[in-house]
């Protein structure tokens, strides 16, 4: 819908119309996809968790369960916005067995922090006339939320990795 509004308000500009219109975008739908998929995919890892241990080493379940037990909700909230760790934790979130209720707080709520995010990356390139710039906030927010993840779990030793605590 960034795209379209884009296009539209660049040919109301060129044709000299655009001082005489004004843009109205309904983007509500958006957020409802990506519950129901988060819905979805939850499902898929609960109703799967048999195959997905077949799959998964029990180190790596290990290691999202403790993730899950030392960050709580803001694992959920860190992997949202980075593609392929979203659906991840969806399932993951599944697997593992979260609690229901907490897991779709927790989604609705990153979903929409997530879609205010792009919605003012959005707004602000379209107040400075920059598609590049929507463009560029499209990827950098991803971005930034994959380097805060990778931070935000870099501080554990490899042992505490690995579910084991270092004597002192």
């Amino acid at each position: 819908s960034l795209l379209a509004t884009a296009a539209v308000h660049h040919h109301l500009i060129r044709t000299g119309r655009r001082m005489k219109a004004a843009l109205v975008v309904e983007t509500g739908d958006v957020h409802e996809v990506h519950q129901v998929a988060c819905l979805l995919g939850y499902g898929i890892g609960r109703r799967a968790s048999g195959f997905a241990r077949r799959l998964v080493s029990p180190e790596s379940l290990d290691r999202v369960a403790q993730l899950a037990g030392r960050h709580g909700n803001w694992a959920m909230v860190l992997c949202r916005p980075v593609p392929v760790l979203a659906e991840a934790s969806v399932l993951f979130a599944g697997v593992v067995r979260a609690p229901f209720g907490r897991f779709l707080l927790v989604t609705t709520f990153s979903n929409l922090g997530i879609s205010l995010a792009y919605a003012a990356s959005g707004a602000f390139s379209m107040h400075v006339d920059s598609l590049l710039l929507a463009f560029s906030g499209a990827v950098a927010l991803p971005a930034l939320a994959f380097v805060a993840t990778r931070l935000a779990t870099r501080h554990v030793s490899p042992q505490r990795r690995r579910g084991r605590r270092e004597k002192p």
